[in-house]
């Protein structure tokens, strides 16, 4: 997920070379004529010579990471660009901000007055606990520490617990509040404030000013070249007269209109325990309003709360996001596309460097590689956003196949109806296919194969494509891809796909699921033995129940048996039910129409 997340700001990362490239080289535009405005288009230094003496492969075991070995070019060839990113979308960059989350939710539980064991932190606590939230504070070798606990644990999140714990027992204050560490949350309340926290700083901080600093030099020629006029081309020939500014002015209105959208989209998050009900918090402290907690806290990190959640936060604003940037990156393909025609037409033309090399074997070559490079790369980044900002769809890497420009992804053939529709999308000039965008209309694209993810799926399928044919394609496209797949021997998602007959609630089958799932009960009654400082309790709980059957009897003669938890705490656990166990959900569905 890093790496997607990673190539997914490709407009500041792998597309980001030949955009700095395409600014400095437009920034050199000067006019030679009334319908040939030139750029003179620079180009990298010269590669150092090279040694033409084979050397033996190293050991595959022995090679270290470097641009000469990374597996993605994003951490290679690109490294230097992408440099500023692994603070923040590394291994290195998620458990930084899941420690700021964990201090951060310790600091929280200290400002709740009912919550009497975490009394209000003393300077020198919350001085140690800020500093974990620092790069300064998180270093590498404290990740490192947390990767190798991981090897243990096979659980990253937990992992990271147990890094804190050992900080912490270095401090007589927070030593006494370790089982506090973690309190009441899921993995999930941890990973999706980390995500939102990485995701606003690199789009902040790198992919903004990225789009910011094109868009401006865009306007700057479009003032320029107000007044230098050119033969337009429609269908590829001679059209009406226009300039080249008005031109360049298209492309950077359009490109502030999609980044103001990129800048509009809220980051969420919720704190809400295992099913999004707050169950655990509530068994330990029923009289805490935990939702308003949340409210704050969220807040607090500078993300926006979502007060309707289940375990996850639904991922509705990365979706939002993804999609907002690949319509910035689609103009952007557009751009280099007419670019690379006005190169050809030699309304431009490139500066030659001497010791550059433009072809191997046709020595008067000066190609218009970075165009071709960034048109590349924005595809591969948009297949990948495609893909997160859809959730569920593999195909979606498929996007782009190189210089042949076409994408198989889309062979469109329903099995015994022999139909080879196929999807075949082909943007031109040799480049890429962007294997989902079924229609490029008008605008370049076509939001399509928004393929099936539960019973959604039919519905998004049909917005595949609004041309003439589009809605019959969208929906045979629909079930192309998802009826060839299917889990294992069989799964029950293409029944929900070809009968579409709705689903009933069977509150019997309900009930016997609740009566035969005491397990459940392991997360209340660890974080009760937490309140009251019982050591281990997650460990304890995880030896009792993980991989054994656990009955209403065996779990009420467990907390029984808890040493150091007030009888008044143990009645009040053994009157849960899996059935009544259900936190503030009751709450929530009343309080919808308030939100809404």
């Amino acid at each position: 997920m890093n790496t997607a997340l990673r190539s997914s700001s490709s407009t500041g990362l792998a597309g980001r070379e030949a955009c700095g490239r395409r600014q400095a080289r437009l920034a050199r535009v000067s006019r030679v004529g009334p319908c040939r405005p030139v750029a003179t288009l620079a180009a990298p230094p010269p590669a150092p010579s090279q040694s033409t003496k084979p050397a033996a492969a190293p050991a595959a075991s022995k090679l270290e990471l470097t641009e000469l070995t990374a597996v993605s070019p994003l951490d290679g060839r690109y490294g230097r660009l992408s440099a500023p990113l692994r603070n923040i979308f590394s291994e290195y960059g998620l458990i930084r901000f899941r420690i700021l989350v964990e201090c951060r939710w310790l600091q929280q539980l200290s400002k709740i007055p009912a919550v009497k064991e975490v009394p209000p932190f003393s300077a020198s606590a919350n001085a140690l606990l800020d500093r974990l939230c620092t790069p300064e504070g998180c270093t590498p070798e404290v990740a490192l520490r947390v990767k190798q606990i991981e090897k243990t644990t096979n659980h990253d999140v937990k992992a990271v617990e147990y890094v804190l714990k050992d900080e912490f027992k270095g401090h007589p204050e927070l030593a006494q509040v370790l089982e506090f560490t973690h309190f009441a949350c899921t993995s999930e309340d941890i990973n999706n404030l980390s995500h939102a926290l990485m995701l606003k700083e690199a789009v902040h901080l790198h992919v903004l000013p990225t789009m910011d600093k094109l868009i401006s030099e865009l306007s700057r020629l479009a003032a320029e070249f107000a007044s230098v006029p050119m033969l337009s081309r429609t269908h590829g020939q001679t059209a009406s007269p226009t300039t080249m500014g008005k031109e360049l002015a298209v492309f950077a209105y359009r490109l502030k209109r999609q980044r103001d959208q990129v800048a509009a989209v809220p980051y969420l998050g919720k704190m809400a325990g295992a099913v999004g009900n707050y169950n655990a918090h509530m068994s330990a402290y029923p009289e805490v309003d935990w939702q308003a907690v949340a409210q704050e806290f969220v807040p607090s990190l500078g993300l926006e709360f979502n007060p309707y959640v289940t375990q996850i936060e639904p991922h509705d604003y990365i979706a939002e996001l993804y999609s907002a940037i690949i319509r910035y990156n689609n103009i952007l393909i557009d751009f280099d596309r007419d670019i690379w025609g006005y190169i050809s037409l030699g309304y431009f033309k490139q500066r030659t460097i001497a010791g550059e090399v433009g072809s191997s074997t046709m020595p008067h070559k000066v190609n218009p590689i970075d165009f071709e490079n960034s048109e590349g790369n924005l595809g591969m980044a948009n297949a990948m956003m495609d893909h997160l900002g859809n959730l569920g769809m593999a195909n979606a890497m498929m996007d782009h196949l190189g210089n042949l420009g076409m994408a198989n992804a889309m062979m469109d053939h329903l099995g015994n109806l022999g139909m080879a529709n196929a999807m075949m999308d082909h943007l031109g000039n040799l480049g890429m296919a962007n294997a989902m965008m079924d229609h490029l209309g008008n605008l370049g694209m076509a939001n399509a194969m928004m393929d099936h993810l539960g019973n959604l799926g039919m519905a998004n399928a049909m917005m595949d494509h609004l041309g003439n044919l589009g809605m019959a394609n969208a929906m045979m496209d629909h079930l192309v891809n998802k009826l060839p797949i299917s889990r294992w021997q069989r799964d029950l998602t293409d029944s929900t796909v070809l009968r579409n007959l709705g689903m009933g609630i069977d509150i019997a089958r309900l009930a016997s699921d609740l009566d035969n799932s005491w397990e459940v009960l392991a997360e209340p009654i660890q974080t009760v033995m937490r309140r009251y400082g019982v050591p281990e309790p997650y460990e304890k709980l995880k030896a009792f129940t993980r991989g054994q059957r656990v009955t209403q009897e065996s779990m009420m003669s467990f907390v029984d048996g808890i040493e150091g938890l007030p009888q008044p705490a143990k009645e009040h656990l053994k009157r849960l039910t899996p059935a009544n166990y259900i936190g503030n959900a009751v709450q929530q569905a009343a309080e919808l129409k308030h939100h809404l």
